[in-house]
């Protein structure tokens, strides 16, 4: 009994750190895209050259990640790994915006 009990307690601890990170992720977006459009009403050039440095950086790590080999240089391989690390965070936060009915509904 007091199995059963542990399982269901550690089943209902998963589903509240899912929500909640599904919540989080929501609410991300939600300042994300209000960023966006506060930027976009003051200076539209820059908040598009600025999402275009996001995009490349992010891609940039995503190459860095995917090639296997690490650059050449102290700070070139610590920029690369920041650059990578951000990509895996976009990633799950793609993942868990999933399970977020804003975007589905």
């Amino acid at each position: 009994m007091a199995s059963l009990l542990r399982r269901f307690g550690q089943w209902v601890v998963e589903l509240a750190s899912e929500l909640a990170f599904a919540m989080v992720a929501c609410a991300g977006l939600a300042a994300l895209v209000g960023a966006a459009r506060w930027g976009w009403e003051r200076h539209p050039v820059s908040t598009v050259l600025f999402l275009i440095g996001v995009t490349g950086v992010l891609s940039w790590g995503v190459w860095v990640s995917v090639r296997g080999t690490p650059p050449k240089g102290r700070v070139s391989a610590m920029v690369a790994s920041v650059a990578g690390g951000l990509a895996v965070l976009v990633a799950v936060w793609l993942t868990y915006l999933t399970q977020c009915g804003c975007v589905l509904g």
